[in-house]
């Protein structure tokens, strides 16, 4: 027996691949870095019988060309020499997160609720510095229209929600639970609801307090909504820490970007980084996104058989 032989039949047997087996699966942020990963992963190796992704035209692209764009790159070069008809799983959901019901038709509302059986909802902002009114639109606001979506799911097993694990960067010690921000999610919707987006700008830094930013507040915020308002929804939340390349799957060492960890370490290896303001004795934690969309998956497996 070869060694992918021997990987085929671990597939075969997986408690986690039974469950995607045949599913309809929602995905939220397909064409952002972990979506990516995610879509492919879940094309090839899931055996899933539809994957919805909402996606809005960007940049004078359609829906249809941003995802032949993602499907031309190296990371589906496996899937597409495996799998050539894949794509004909992926049903293309014209949605916008950033906007209130998430954007979607009256049609691709009513398609979603009546088959989808899981959820990953990993669109979000991830910008450091995005302005709190669009951090607040898409990181809360998206994901509690995401929560009032899956309500109406008769058939829903599990619901991913992406979060980060500096979430709670305030905090010393972080545990697997929820934790009380100063400001509710609801106060700072109202807040920035009532006011204009110059008097929003000049208060952030006091509204965001101890948290350095918009992400990882509005991320926290968006924890403590899903505290609120996912009772009796079968839903677990990943905490990836900073995400970078791939470690093997599909392919070694992909990435599309070149922020965090990966913009020092290019700006070093070319030469253009001489060095780096930080704290030598605190540890930078990083994880391969491909063991990060893993644990998503399981996550989805655990939540399933929970509830």
């Amino acid at each position: 027996m070869t060694t992918m032989d021997k990987k085929d039949v671990g597939l075969r047997n997986s408690n986690i691949l039974e469950l995607f087996q045949g599913a309809q699966v929602l995905l939220t942020g397909a064409t952002g870095f972990m979506g990516q990963v995610l879509m492919e992963k879940l094309l090839r190796t899931c055996q899933i019988d539809k994957l919805y992704i909402i996606i809005r035209p960007k940049k004078g692209m359609t829906e249809k060309e941003r995802l032949k764009k993602i499907f031309d790159s190296s990371l589906y070069e496996r899937l597409q020499r495996e799998q050539p008809n894949c794509i004909s799983k992926v049903v293309l959901v014209t949605g916008d997160n950033e906007q209130r019901g998430l954007g979607l038709s009256k049609e691709d509302h009513a398609l979603l609720v009546h088959r989808v059986n899981i959820i990953f909802h990993a669109a979000a902002t991830v910008r450091f510095d995005e302005k709190l009114t669009t951090a607040v639109a898409i990181n809360i606001l998206g994901t509690k229209d995401m929560l009032d979506l899956a309500r109406e799911m008769p058939h829903l097993k599990a619901f991913v929600h992406f979060s980060t694990a500096y979430s709670n960067c305030i905090m010393k010690e972080i545990d697997e639970k929820f934790y009380m921000p100063a400001m509710r999610w609801t106060e700072v919707v109202q807040l920035v609801d009532s006011l204009d987006q110059e008097t929003t700008e000049i208060i952030t830094p006091i509204v965001l307090g101890e948290w350095p930013n918009t992400y990882s507040f509005t991320k926290a915020l968006a924890e403590d909504l899903i505290r609120d308002e996912a009772r009796g929804l079968p839903i677990g939340i990943l905490r990836p820490s900073i995400v970078v390349n791939t470690a093997s799957e599909p392919v070694v060492a992909w990435i599309n970007n070149v922020y965090g960890a990966a913009g020092a370490v290019t700006g070093a290896a070319i030469g253009l980084l001489k060095s780096l303001h930080c704290d030598k004795d605190i540890a930078a934690d990083m994880v391969p996104v491909d063991m990060a969309i893993n644990a998503a998956l399981a996550i989805a497996w655990e939540v399933a058989q929970h509830t």
